[in-house]
């Protein structure tokens, strides 16, 4: 098995990171959704001008497998995780974790020893699989937003983690 790299992403992986995006999205979210819904999701976050947004203004990884991108995550500056996705035939491989880890690693311990308060990450609710998944990372329930016609938007919050081993006292 190739070894999974993760690493920023840049002006050059729009492409990819929307392939990222158009192959999962509709799998992902069809199943709980309706098509109304992936239909406009894709069009509102995954063109390549809203890709190239969050490369320039986020913070977008991409995780390979050789020379290919298996998947895309964006953490924003609240911090927020975005975006977490991995191409259906690559799922299980551990690129998730990889993408997670490194968004916790950016914002990991700041200059003065110690992480923010929180990490927040929202999904929309029916999405037992992502549940399932920040659950394993640390992450628990915050809150549920509902919107007229949408549905409802879970967010999950990963309590503040401490200082790393090596910064205690």
């Amino acid at each position: 098995m190739t070894a999974i790299s993760v690493r920023r992403a840049v002006r050059s992986d729009v492409a990819a990171v929307q392939t990222v995006g158009l192959l999962t999205w509709p799998p992902t979210y069809l199943a709980f959704t309706s098509p109304d819904h992936v239909l406009c999701g894709l069009a509102a976050w995954w063109s390549a001008d809203a890709v190239l947004a969050t490369i320039t203004r986020d913070t977008t990884f991409v995780a390979e497998i050789g020379d290919r991108v298996v998947g895309t995550a964006t953490l924003g500056t609240e911090p927020v995780i975005w975006k977490l996705y991995v191409v259906p035939d690559q799922q299980g491989t551990g690129s998730g974790h990889a993408l997670i880890q490194a968004m916790l690693d950016t914002v990991g311990p700041s200059a003065i020893g110690h992480r923010p308060s929180a990490v927040f990450v929202e999904f929309i609710e029916g999405n037992d699989w992502a549940r399932r998944f920040y659950e394993r990372h640390g992450f628990g329930p915050d809150r549920v937003e509902h919107e007229e016609c949408e549905p409802a938007t879970v967010w999950f919050r990963r309590p503040e983690q401490g200082p790393p081993a090596h910064v205690r006292g």
